[in-house]
């Protein structure tokens, strides 16, 4: 058995994630928390010691980002019906189902999706953008909303790396920063994430007029 706990609200589904594997632990099952590096020889030891008749649960965060992990995954779950593993990740939910087509999906999903407000930061999408975030804010913590907003301009300052593509990024997911990069003059992302480097220095030495909302809102109206 796979089971996957995914969605755009990050924060619900790692805490689906979090009392799942408790409630294991707290069952007497044996559990092994698992990375995309380990996870090829920890299963060969287990499956040759018979571990996966007695209760050994393995569970993992982010580790079907790169194509040899899903494989592996996949290719032991063929084969060993008594496998059971429970993972944790970030993300695209269609990916997730196509990747692992035989895993169990648990989709905690947020009323207004903050994905889509971080896909629509482009130049000329001010209305849309605003639209969003004022959405957004009402059911999700500023800060967060700061910290992914952050996240994502810093990948596509990043995305024509190819090591970090590699490394950190599934297709999907290189793909869709590439595209919405395309769409910005890089001196202009730059000044934009200089602003948000300074809207947070500004925000924890309590140094600004405005609050981060309006800082934002702000920040949006000069480079959207």
């Amino acid at each position: 058995m796979i089971k996957i706990f995914t969605g755009d609200d990050q924060a619900v589904s790692r805490s689906k994630f979090s009392s799942c594997i408790r409630i294991y632990k707290e069952s007497n099952y044996f559990t092994i928390n698992i990375t995309s590096e380990n996870l090829p020889s920890l299963i060969q030891v287990d499956q040759d010691k018979g571990l996966f008749n007695q209760g050994t649960i393995y569970y993992g965060e982010n580790l079907l980002s790169k194509k040899e992990t899903r494989e592996i995954i996949n290719k032991i779950s063929d084969e060993n019906r008594n496998l059971t593993l429970i993972l944790w990740d970030e993300g695209d939910n269609r990916f997730i189902k196509k990747s692992i087509p035989k895993a169990e999906i648990i989709e905690s999903r947020q009323q207004v999706n903050i994905f889509k407000f971080l896909d629509s930061i482009t130049p000329g999408n001010l209305k849309g953008t605003c639209t969003l975030f004022k959405s957004l804010n009402v059911t999700v913590d500023i800060n967060i909303i700061f910290f992914m907003l952050f996240k994502r301009i810093r990948e596509l300052l990043l995305i024509d790396n190819r090591e970090y593509q590699n490394d950190s990024l599934a297709p999907w997911q290189t793909a869709k920063l590439l595209s919405q990069k395309q769409k910005w003059n890089i001196d202009k992302l730059l000044s934009f994430y200089d602003g948000l480097y300074k809207i947070e220095v500004r925000n924890k030495t309590s140094d600004s007029y405005y609050s981060l909302s309006q800082a934002l809102e702000i920040l949006f109206s000069l480079y959207l």
